[in-house]
């Protein structure tokens, strides 16, 4: 009578790409470290310090296949691609050189190598993989942390918002670099939230409609309320009528 092998005498072997190996070397000492974890221990701040480098880790990763990838297809369809114009005046640029750049991102800081073109009629240089990333020249912030340093900067002083951005977002930023991004982008982030407002709070006609919303929902909640005005001797009162619409998602 032949013996069936356990579920312990057979090991699984998973491969993984070289790219994600210290990936997942980094997610295994995450679990074992859980598992050695004493009673008490502060099982959030330990997972949420390894999540972190993951993160990191995964953007640095994502970064390098992109340019990978890039130069991968410019080296095999040269004649195919149609040559980079610059933004402001349409000229061809002119190839430069590869360049170094850290920028500050929502999970940390993130270093690159990137191709940077010159425009001969301009003189200026344009980086396209900047451009994709949605990082200004010059600029060491991606827009979703600037978003985020000049929404707090609009409801703390600089230094609050330095606390603030470390506690709540895990972004190191400075005072001085609040201050910054509040001279630097408030007055056109300000002037943007006035025509967004203005949009939508704009009386409208049956010629003139109101401003498109920014989601369509499925359910929605309409609250309205009427008082009567009372007019001149013979005329009729006046309803005066205010609503209020939500959606419920």
């Amino acid at each position: 009578m032949s013996q069936q092998p356990s579920p312990t005498d057979s090991t699984t072997t998973t491969t993984f790409p070289p790219a994600l190996v210290p990936i997942a070397e980094a997610l295994d000492e995450l679990v074992q470290e859980v598992h050695d974890l004493p009673p008490g221990g502060d099982l959030e701040d330990l997972i949420q310090s390894h999540l972190a480098d993951v993160e990191r880790q995964c953007l640095d990763l994502a970064l390098d296949q992109c340019q990978r990838a890039a130069e991968q297809q410019a080296s095999e369809q040269p004649e195919a691609l149609p040559p980079l114009a610059c933004p402001k005046c349409q000229a061809p640029l002119r190839p430069g050189r590869k360049k170094p750049r850290t920028i500050q991102t929502l999970h940390g800081q993130a270093h690159f190598v990137r191709m940077v073109y010159e425009c001969p009629r301009r003189r200026h240089s344009h980086a396209p993989l900047d451009r994709e990333m949605g990082v200004f020249p010059h600029e060491h912030m991606t827009l979703r942390v600037i978003r985020k340093v000049a929404y707090e900067v609009a409801h703390a002083s600089f230094p609050e918002v330095q606390k603030h951005l470390l506690e709540q977002n895990g972004l190191a930023v400075s005072a001085s670099e609040c201050q910054r991004v509040s001279l630097q982008y408030g007055g056109r982030l300000d002037q943007l939230q006035r025509e967004r407002e203005a949009a939508w709070t704009a009386p409208w006609t049956q010629s003139q409609r109101p401003a498109a919303p920014e989601r369509t929902p499925r359910r929605r909640v309409v609250e309205a309320d009427a008082t009567s005005t009372l007019t001149r001797a013979g005329e009729e009162n006046k309803m005066v009528y205010c609503a209020t619409a939500f959606a419920m998602e």
